[in-house]
């Protein structure tokens, strides 16, 4: 099925991925062992630390997952041509504009050019110095006369947030359709660093607390279905870590924040974006409940009640259907794969920049 895309690779991407992190020598093991929040902890310097690199990774797992939506799911492209060019090339179809099969998104002015940005066009949010630009907005680029930067995904994605939009093939809106797409890209963002998504990557990466009961009674039932190295983690315990209401359901998470927050600052750069990678499938394609769920069973119970929910569907837990469906089928998956080989090679470990 089509949820089950990518569930065996990415078991054997999590375990290349973390014996690699392991090898690393200038990687401090900081990450390994939780503190408390900031508010409770008696050693506020060590909690300190530690939150950092936690904070660091929250954003970096946010802002990766995003960009892998954008790279291998909407297929992004980028080109310079001049407006002139692009007014005399682009086809006009569906309340948009077309270039050699795919939809002109939006435009930006090369080195920011003030023209652009006083031109009637509407701003592409959270996207700085971008416009969106469609159909009726031709005459805008017949009026211009400079570089642009062109922002280009393929149809068939744009055609199938457009059905889903709109019934009637002759209605259509770009700004909703665009606004849709990058909406579906920031619920990946968020999806991809919600807490159960965080349990069931480090639960691929081998995290395990070895002195704690439940999580070897889930091991017996369902390390079995993973191709872990287990990674012994020591998680906070005691009245500091309890004062936090929602520690029990999030400790994993932290751990593994904390841990991408460590990989950026030692200039790993190529272990945090294949980290985000499974962070991000583990949203878009999560594990089928009924074969496996999250070791922290405070997260556990959470998904299992979701998931009786949807009993049509309960290996999906909730989300975004439709964001779901979309991503398995527009993925790009061979250039995934290829990018994740990269990644997990032998330079791997070499620090970027």
């Amino acid at each position: 099925p089509a949820y089950q895309i990518f569930q065996e690779e990415r078991k054997s991407w999590a375990k290349r991925l973390m014996q690699n992190i392991l090898s690393l020598e200038e990687l401090s093991d900081q990450w390994r062992t939780e503190t408390p929040s900031r508010d409770h902890a008696s050693d506020r310097e060590e909690a300190e630390r530690f939150k950092t690199l936690e904070d660091l990774g929250d954003r970096l797992f946010k802002d990766l997952a995003y960009s892998f939506f954008e790279e291998f799911v909407m297929q992004e492209e980028e080109e310079i041509m001049t407006s002139s060019a692009l007014a005399r090339r682009a086809e006009c179809r569906h309340h948009s504009l077309f270039l050699r099969g795919r939809v002109v998104a939006c435009i930006k002015a090369v080195g920011g050019n003030a023209v652009l940005a006083r031109a009637p066009l509407l701003d592409v949010k959270y996207h700085t110095g971008w416009k969106q630009i469609s159909a009726n907005e031709l005459y805008v680029l017949q009026s211009l006369d400079m570089e642009l930067k062109v922002k280009t995904y393929p149809e068939e994605i744009w055609k199938d947030v457009k059905d889903d939009l709109f019934e009637d093939d002759d209605r259509g809106s770009h700004n909703k359709i665009l606004s849709r797409l990058l909406s579906m890209a920031g619920g990946t963002s968020e999806g991809s660093n919600r807490t159960e998504t965080l349990n069931f990557c480090a639960d691929l990466l081998g995290f395990q607390a070895p002195d704690d009961l439940k999580y070897r009674i889930w091991e017996e039932h369902f390390l079995q279905f993973l191709e872990v190295q287990r990674v012994p983690i020591q998680y906070g315990s005691g009245k500091q870590f309890k004062l936090d209401k929602i520690w029990a359901s999030k400790k994993e998470a932290n751990c593994l924040e904390a841990l991408m927050g460590s990989l950026h600052q030692s200039g790993f750069q190529q272990q945090c974006k294949a980290l985000a990678t499974l962070a991000a499938l583990c949203h878009l394609a999560p594990p089928d409940l009924r074969v496996l769920v999250p070791s922290n069973w405070t997260m556990a119970e959470k998904v299992l009640a979701n998931a009786e929910k949807m009993t049509a569907n309960p290996e999906l837990f909730g989300g975004d259907l439709f964001l779901r469906k979309l991503a398995w089928k527009h993925m790009d998956k061979a250039k995934l794969a290829s990018q994740m080989d990269q990644l997990l090679g032998r330079k791997a470990a070499n620090k970027i920049g």
